[in-house]
Protein backbone atom coordinates (compact mmCIF):
# COMPACT_ATOMS: atom_id res chain seq x y z
CA UNK A 1 0.00 0.00 0.00
CA UNK A 2 2.68 2.43 0.25
CA UNK A 3 3.51 2.30 -2.98
CA UNK A 4 0.77 3.19 -3.73
CA UNK A 5 0.78 6.89 -2.51
CA UNK A 6 3.99 7.86 -4.77
CA UNK A 7 3.22 5.79 -7.92
CA UNK A 8 -0.83 8.06 -7.62
CA UNK A 9 1.30 11.30 -6.70
CA UNK A 10 3.29 11.06 -10.09
CA UNK A 11 0.54 9.89 -12.10
CA UNK A 12 -1.96 13.23 -10.89
CA UNK A 13 1.08 15.13 -11.31
CA UNK A 14 1.44 14.12 -15.10
CA UNK A 15 -2.37 14.63 -15.66
CA UNK A 16 -2.01 18.48 -14.17
CA UNK A 17 1.11 19.30 -16.16
CA UNK A 18 0.11 18.72 -19.31
CA UNK A 19 -1.34 21.44 -20.94
CA UNK A 20 -4.49 21.00 -23.29
CA UNK A 21 -6.66 22.87 -25.02
CA UNK A 22 -10.31 23.26 -24.32
CA UNK A 23 -12.67 21.69 -26.32
CA UNK A 24 -16.37 21.56 -26.84
CA UNK A 25 -16.63 17.32 -25.82
CA UNK A 26 -16.96 15.81 -22.76
CA UNK A 27 -13.70 15.62 -20.52
CA UNK A 28 -11.53 13.34 -21.49
CA UNK A 29 -11.06 9.76 -19.18
CA UNK A 30 -8.10 8.00 -18.61
CA UNK A 31 -8.26 4.61 -16.50
CA UNK A 32 -5.20 3.98 -14.25
CA UNK A 33 -4.22 0.43 -13.34
CA UNK A 34 -1.96 0.50 -9.82
CA UNK A 35 0.24 -2.39 -8.88
CA UNK A 36 0.40 -2.95 -5.02
CA UNK A 37 2.06 -6.42 -3.75
CA UNK A 38 -0.21 -6.83 -0.99
CA UNK A 39 -3.51 -6.21 -1.96
CA UNK A 40 -3.43 -6.93 -6.09
CA UNK A 41 -4.38 -4.76 -8.11
CA UNK A 42 -6.48 -1.53 -8.02
CA UNK A 43 -8.02 0.87 -10.97
CA UNK A 44 -9.34 4.37 -11.06
CA UNK A 45 -10.29 7.30 -13.11
CA UNK A 46 -8.91 9.80 -13.70
CA UNK A 47 -11.23 12.96 -15.50
CA UNK A 48 -9.36 15.60 -17.28
CA UNK A 49 -11.17 18.80 -16.85
CA UNK A 50 -9.51 22.00 -17.06
CA UNK A 51 -12.94 23.69 -16.24
CA UNK A 52 -13.60 26.19 -19.34
CA UNK A 53 -15.45 24.77 -22.48
CA UNK A 54 -14.62 27.70 -25.32
CA UNK A 55 -16.25 27.32 -28.58
CA UNK A 56 -15.97 29.44 -31.28
CA UNK A 57 -19.68 30.15 -33.56
CA UNK A 58 -20.26 32.12 -36.73
CA UNK A 59 -22.38 34.82 -35.26
CA UNK A 60 -21.68 38.45 -34.24
CA UNK A 61 -20.38 38.83 -30.32
CA UNK A 62 -23.56 41.12 -30.36
CA UNK A 63 -25.94 38.95 -31.24
CA UNK A 64 -24.41 35.93 -29.17
CA UNK A 65 -24.25 38.38 -25.55
CA UNK A 66 -28.32 39.34 -26.99
CA UNK A 67 -29.55 35.71 -27.01
CA UNK A 68 -27.69 34.90 -23.48
CA UNK A 69 -29.86 36.03 -21.11
CA UNK A 70 -32.96 33.99 -22.60
CA UNK A 71 -30.43 31.05 -22.62
CA UNK A 72 -30.04 31.51 -18.95
CA UNK A 73 -33.30 31.94 -18.12
CA UNK A 74 -34.04 29.09 -20.31
CA UNK A 75 -31.81 26.59 -18.20
CA UNK A 76 -33.18 27.76 -14.95
CA UNK A 77 -29.84 29.65 -14.19
CA UNK A 78 -30.86 32.59 -12.09
CA UNK A 79 -28.77 35.31 -13.30
CA UNK A 80 -26.69 37.19 -10.18
CA UNK A 81 -23.32 38.71 -12.66
CA UNK A 82 -24.04 40.67 -15.62
CA UNK A 83 -21.37 42.53 -17.40
CA UNK A 84 -22.08 43.61 -20.30
CA UNK A 85 -19.10 45.75 -20.79
CA UNK A 86 -16.98 42.89 -20.18
CA UNK A 87 -19.37 40.64 -21.90
CA UNK A 88 -20.04 38.19 -18.68
CA UNK A 89 -23.07 36.66 -17.65
CA UNK A 90 -23.74 34.07 -15.09
CA UNK A 91 -24.35 33.23 -10.84
CA UNK A 92 -21.09 32.37 -8.98
CA UNK A 93 -23.47 31.49 -5.77
CA UNK A 94 -25.87 29.35 -6.87
CA UNK A 95 -27.59 26.80 -4.47
CA UNK A 96 -29.09 23.93 -5.87
CA UNK A 97 -30.68 20.44 -5.00
CA UNK A 98 -31.48 17.67 -7.41
CA UNK A 99 -32.41 19.58 -10.47
CA UNK A 100 -31.27 22.57 -12.39
CA UNK A 101 -34.36 23.95 -13.78
CA UNK A 102 -36.03 20.22 -15.11
CA UNK A 103 -32.64 18.29 -15.52
CA UNK A 104 -31.13 16.09 -12.81
CA UNK A 105 -27.56 17.76 -11.95
CA UNK A 106 -26.05 14.62 -12.40
CA UNK A 107 -26.46 14.70 -16.20
CA UNK A 108 -24.24 17.86 -15.57
CA UNK A 109 -22.00 17.20 -12.85
CA UNK A 110 -20.12 13.99 -11.45
CA UNK A 111 -20.15 14.49 -7.64
CA UNK A 112 -18.81 10.94 -6.96
CA UNK A 113 -22.15 7.99 -6.39
CA UNK A 114 -23.53 7.30 -3.05
CA UNK A 115 -24.92 3.58 -2.74
CA UNK A 116 -28.22 4.38 -4.54
CA UNK A 117 -27.63 7.49 -6.15
CA UNK A 118 -25.35 9.91 -7.60
CA UNK A 119 -24.56 12.58 -4.84
CA UNK A 120 -24.98 15.60 -7.29
CA UNK A 121 -28.94 14.22 -7.37
CA UNK A 122 -29.21 13.69 -3.57
CA UNK A 123 -26.98 16.32 -1.90
CA UNK A 124 -27.03 20.31 -1.52
CA UNK A 125 -24.43 21.60 -4.92
CA UNK A 126 -22.93 25.11 -4.91
CA UNK A 127 -22.66 25.65 -8.30
CA UNK A 128 -21.00 28.87 -10.38
CA UNK A 129 -21.73 28.67 -13.67
CA UNK A 130 -20.21 32.23 -15.61
CA UNK A 131 -20.09 32.64 -19.70
CA UNK A 132 -18.10 34.99 -21.16
CA UNK A 133 -18.51 36.26 -24.80
CA UNK A 134 -15.44 36.86 -27.34
CA UNK A 135 -15.17 38.22 -30.71
CA UNK A 136 -13.19 36.24 -32.65
CA UNK A 137 -12.77 37.89 -35.93
CA UNK A 138 -15.54 40.09 -37.03
CA UNK A 139 -18.57 37.96 -37.92
CA UNK A 140 -17.48 34.82 -35.55
CA UNK A 141 -18.18 34.89 -31.51
CA UNK A 142 -16.41 32.58 -28.62
CA UNK A 143 -18.68 31.50 -26.11
CA UNK A 144 -16.62 30.66 -23.29
CA UNK A 145 -18.30 28.60 -19.79
CA UNK A 146 -16.93 28.07 -16.39
CA UNK A 147 -18.13 25.42 -14.47
CA UNK A 148 -17.06 24.51 -10.57
CA UNK A 149 -18.96 22.88 -8.30
CA UNK A 150 -19.07 21.65 -4.71
CA UNK A 151 -21.74 19.32 -3.02
CA UNK A 152 -22.26 18.36 0.68
CA UNK A 153 -24.41 15.40 2.09
CA UNK A 154 -27.90 16.75 3.71
CA UNK A 155 -28.62 13.50 5.35
CA UNK A 156 -25.66 13.65 7.27
CA UNK A 157 -22.83 15.85 8.47
CA UNK A 158 -19.90 15.51 5.71
CA UNK A 159 -17.16 17.82 4.02
CA UNK A 160 -17.49 19.34 0.89
CA UNK A 161 -16.81 17.23 -2.71
CA UNK A 162 -15.62 18.53 -5.61
CA UNK A 163 -18.04 17.95 -8.73
CA UNK A 164 -16.43 17.73 -12.13
CA UNK A 165 -18.24 19.22 -15.20
CA UNK A 166 -19.49 16.33 -17.64
CA UNK A 167 -19.39 19.10 -19.98
CA UNK A 168 -23.21 18.87 -20.67
CA UNK A 169 -24.09 22.18 -19.56
CA UNK A 170 -21.78 24.41 -21.48
CA UNK A 171 -22.59 22.39 -24.70
CA UNK A 172 -26.46 23.01 -23.74
CA UNK A 173 -25.49 26.75 -23.33
CA UNK A 174 -23.73 26.71 -26.89
CA UNK A 175 -26.92 25.00 -28.64
CA UNK A 176 -29.47 27.30 -27.11
CA UNK A 177 -27.33 30.21 -27.87
CA UNK A 178 -27.33 29.13 -31.91
CA UNK A 179 -30.60 28.43 -32.12
CA UNK A 180 -32.06 32.16 -30.20
CA UNK A 181 -29.72 33.72 -32.76
CA UNK A 182 -30.69 31.69 -35.64
CA UNK A 183 -33.99 32.24 -35.21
Amino acid sequence: MRYLAPLLLATIGSCASANTTPTPSTPAVQTVRVASTSVGTTSMMIISNDGVHTMSVPYTVEKVWAALPAVYDSLGIPRADFDAKERVIGNHGLKVMRRLGGTALSKYLDCGRGQMEANADSYDVFLSVLTRVSPVGDAAASIATTLEAQARPVAFAGDYVHCTSKGELEQRIVDITQRQVWR
